[in-house]
């Protein structure tokens, strides 16, 4: 084993020395061979109100919420596997409530291109309704995504020991490039120690510096540390599907669905990410239902986090009135070992609503993958 590390240290180094200066890499730029992700989260936020000029309890509710994804990219196959369930609570009784998972398998005709076709299925539950709906569905589209959080990781490393002045310079391309490969071998395989062994040799190479105990130490904490996942890529789908349960108890008809969805992580310390979906009968007789998401997420340091969304739902059922739901909402989030405390702030608005809703809250989650 030690051998074949060497091996590649060699490797990289003849590399480094017969390259070129460039520019800059960047993240979006980076290809693994295959993007892995396993992610499950649960959250819960409360609120307390007591106006001592009311009678009895103002505010006395909160939130539950489970979210789990599982998406593999390959350059032959994809597979992604969401769910989530949100649940309203009044004096700690569960209310309203919300269930929706999903599941498609992608095959690219083409190894390692862009377009390919899927087929899969949706179930959704809400409280209110006579049962689930649920609806099968194929269909072809165009795009890939790729998880860059080891470049991400690597770009850290460098920012530190940059600011530790334990390097002259930046890394070269190839060398941070070489480095997010060992990171992502180190979440497979590898222990941390070994990892920062290995990016001791090439990085004192490649920066014609020697690093002391606390530049390890630094490179150590950042291998170890929960970082958020940082994404790159686009995947626009068009399809038709048929229900197989109708929530209303009506007929079951054929669907079109449609969605767009688009990440970019401008540095290791945000995120964007884009959503849009649409899903109406195949005859358009004026029903269907439309979701939008907006979302960023910042890095503040510190184990801090600063996340903002936008969220638009349009539901137009056939012969009902139309109801478009809005919000949007600022959280700040700290990170405390595998879970989280975090304050809320957000605004909500649907047809028929006088005005803007106006909610606060604490949040607590625990990383449960």
């Amino acid at each position: 084993m030690r051998g074949a590390s060497h091996g590649r240290i060699a490797t990289i180094l003849v590399v480094v020395g017969l390259s070129l200066p460039g520019m800059a890499v960047s993240l979006c730029s980076y290809r693994p061979s295959e993007t892995s992700i396993a992610d499950a989260r649960a959250a819960a936020t409360y609120r307390y109100y007591d106006d001592a000029t009311t009678a009895g309890i103002d505010v006395n509710a909160g939130t539950l919420s489970l979210d789990a994804l599982r998406l593999v990219d390959a350059p032959a196959h994809g597979l992604t596997l969401s769910g989530s369930l949100s649940m309203a609570l009044d004096a700690f009784v569960p209310g309203a409530w919300l269930a929706r998972c999903s599941g498609s398998y992608r095959l690219y005709p083409w190894h390692g291109g862009l377009f390919y076709v899927f087929g899969g299925s949706e179930a959704v539950a809400v409280r209110g309704a006579l049962r689930p709906s649920l609806d099968a569905r194929v269909g072809l589209g165009l795009g890939r995504y790729s998880d860059v959080s080891p470049l991400a990781r690597a770009m850290r490393i460098e920012e530190v020991l940059l600011d530790l002045g334990a390097l002259r310079g930046p890394l070269s391309n190839d060398v941070l490039l070489y480095v997010a490969g060992l990171v992502a071998e180190r979440a497979a395989t590898s222990s941390v120690q070994d990892v920062v062994a290995e990016l001791k040799a090439v990085v004192e190479f490649d920066g014609g510096t020697q690093l002391d105990a606390r530049a390890l130490l630094s490179i150590e904490e950042i291998l170890a540390s929960p970082l958020p996942d940082r994404f790159c890529g686009w995947s626009a789908q068009i399809g038709v599907g048929y229900e197989l349960l109708d929530p209303f108890g009506a007929l079951q008809t054929p669907v079109v669905v449609g969605s767009f969805d688009a990440a970019m992580a401008v540095s290791p310390r945000d995120q964007w990410l884009v959503q849009l979906a649409v899903s109406c009968p195949l005859a358009l007789r004026r029903e269907g239902v439309f979701t939008a998401h907006l979302g960023y997420a910042m890095d503040l340091g510190g184990a801090s986090t600063m996340t903002a969304a936008i969220d638009v739902v349009r539901l137009q059922p056939g012969g009902g009135t139309t109801v478009t739901t809005t919000s949007a909402g600022l959280a700040l989030e700290f990170r405390l070992g595998i879970g989280a405390v975090g304050l809320e702030v957000g605004v909500a608005r649907s047809t028929g609503d006088p005005g803007w809703s106006l909610n606060v809250a604490l949040s607590a989650s625990v990383e449960l993958l």
